[in-house]
C-alpha cells in the first residue's frame, strides 16, 4: 500500500504487514489525511480469543476518527485519540468476558506538511525512528520490562530482540495500570529528505538499526525501502514467529540526499554481477 500528496513538502508512504508464524494476525495498521494532518498509525493486539485482533483494530479506528474530526495541528489530538482508543477497548472489554484480558499497543505520527512539522506518540513496544539523511535521530523508548533493565543498566540494547521477557509490558491501551502514553508535544521541524518508521516488536525485532538504515541510504523510493526490509525480516523466520507490521513514511527526497541514482544503479550491478 503506498500513497503521496502534495502540500508544503512532499509526503510517501508505504506498509507491510504479515501474520509471520502465527494463526492470525493481530496487528493492524492505517492511514489518512486529516483535517489536522496527515495521520499514520500501528497497533499490535494481545489477549486471548482473537481479543488481540479485535483490540488493534479498535485503536486504529479509534485514532483515525479523531483525527478526522480534529481541525488544527496540535499533539493534544494525539493525546485524545489515544484517550478514545482506551476508552473502546474498555467498553468491549465490559460486554464481552472473554476479551477481559485484550489490550494493545499504539505508535502514531501526524504531520503538517504546510508547516514542515511532525508530532508522534506512542505506549506499549511498538516503535517510531526518525532519520535524518539516512541516519537515525530518534527512537521512541517501549513500555516493556526488557526496556526499564537495558535503561539499569542489567541488558545490552543489543540483546533485547531475542531475549526472553521482551514481550513482557507495563504500559498498554487496555491494560490494568496508569501508565500514560508518550508524546512528543513539540512539534518536530521537518527538513526534505526526512524519513519516519512506525513499527510492531515482531518487525524490530528481527532487524537491526542499522540494517534499516543501510536499507534507507540505498532506496530509491518509499516503496522499495519497505521491501528490501521485508526481505531482511523474513529471511529464515522461524515457526512461531510473531506477526510483523511497518509503515514507512518519507518526506521529500531522501533518495536524493543519501545515496545517488548512479551509486545505487552501481551498486545493483555489482550485485548482479554485471561490472
Amino acid at each position: 500500500m503506498s500513497g503521496m500528496e502534495t502540500a508544503g513538502l512532499e509526503v510517501a508512504s508505504a506498509s507491510v504487514t504479515a501474520i509471520g508464524g502465527r494463526i492470525v494476525n493481530e496487528d493492524a495498521l492505517g492511514q489518512m489525511v486529516a483535517p489536522c494532518g496527515r495521520c499514520y498509525v500501528v497497533s499490535d493486539g494481545a489477549g486471548g480469543h482473537f481479543g488481540g485482533a479485535i483490540a488493534s483494530r479498535l485503536v486504529i479506528d479509534a485514532v483515525l476518527e479523531e483525527m478526522n474530526r480534529s481541525d488544527g495541528f496540535s499533539a493534544d489530538i494525539l493525546q485524545r485519540s489515544f484517550a478514545l482508543a482506551q476508552a473502546r477497548i474498555i467498553e468491549r472489554q465490559v460486554q464481552d468476558a472473554a476479551l477481559a484480558a485484550m489490550s494493545a499497543t499504539v505508535a502514531a505520527l501526524l504531520v503538517d506538511l504546510a508547516g514542515r512539522r511532525a508530532v508522534w506518540g506512542h505506549l506499549g513496544d511498538s516503535r517510531i525512528l526518525h532519520f535524518r539523511r539516512g541516519t537515525l535521530q530518534s527512537v521512541t523508548r517501549d513500555h516493556s520490562l526488557i526496556q526499564r533493565l537495558v535503561d539499569a543498566g542489567y541488558v545490552a540494547a543489543s540483546h533485547v530482540s531475542d531475549h526472553p521477557n521482551r514481550n513482557l509490558l507495563y504500559g498498554a491501551l487496555g491494560a490494568e495500570g496508569d501508565i500514560e502514553p508518550m508524546i512528543v508535544r513539540e512539534p518536530v521541524l521537518l527538513r526534505d529528505g526526512d524519513a519516519f518508521l512506525l513499527c510492531t516488536d515482531g518487525f524490530w525485532g528481527r532487524i537491526e538499526s542499522g540494517d534499516i538504515e543501510e536499507q534507507l541510504r540505498f532506496s530509491g523510493s518509499v516503496e522499495e525501502w519497505l521491501e528490501g526490509m521485508r526481505v531482511a525480516v523474513t529471511n529464515g523466520i522461524p515457526n512461531g514467529a510473531d506477526n510483523y507490521t511497518a509503515l514507512g513514511v518519507w518526506i521529500g527526497s531522501p533518495a536524493d540526499i543519501t545515496v545517488s541514482k548512479s551509486a545505487r544503479e552501481r551498486m545493483s550491478r555489482a550485485v548482479l554481477g554485471e561490472g
